[in-house]
């Protein structure tokens, strides 16, 4: 039973994907908080890095390898 686990570890919740490699998880969460970060700072790059508490240098390189959009 995992009830008291939160949303984030229990395996039933729907967010989820058990087709999803670790990797590919990883990858997916690093890319949604990346772009939730660039949302809440209009897109500006070195607000959402300091929002997320790294370099702007580690920002452009994840965004470049995320293959992240910012228009």
């Amino acid at each position: 039973q995992l009830s008291h686990l939160p949303p984030t570890l229990d395996h039933h919740s729907s967010s989820h994907n058990p087709t999803l490699s670790f990797k590919e998880q990883v990858k997916d969460f690093e890319k949604t908080l990346i772009t939730e970060a660039l949302t809440k700072t209009k897109g500006n790059q070195s607000k959402a890095a300091h929002y997320l508490n790294t370099t702007t240098r580690i920002l452009n390189y994840k965004i470049k390898k995320l293959g992240i959009h910012i228009s």
